[in-house]
């Protein structure tokens, strides 16, 4: 689902989400997750309102990636000179 597409039809679609029973919920899900590759958590999170809307930054997750791989590559090199002596 496009950013634009996410903009227009979310909020249709949490209104027909809040207004249906059990049933029509777990249809309306199935749905969903069918056409758009969702998981059934994220949609369920998504319709409820609880997450937000990705705005297309980084997320605050890259700040780790840069401090793990320099502690991997570290590890790797440490390793390397152990089995040298």
């Amino acid at each position: 689902m496009s950013q634009e597409l996410k903009i227009e039809w979310l909020p249709k679609l949490r209104t027909r989400y809040q207004n249906r029973n059990r049933e029509g919920k777990s249809r309306m899900l199935d749905e969903l997750c069918a056409d758009y590759d969702y998981e059934r958590k994220y949609a369920i999170k998504l319709l409820r309102g609880t997450v937000a809307v990705p705005s297309g930054r980084p997320c605050s997750a890259a700040r780790w990636i840069t401090p793990f791989t320099q502690f991997t590559q570290l590890s790797f090199e440490n390793a390397g000179d152990r089995a040298l002596r």
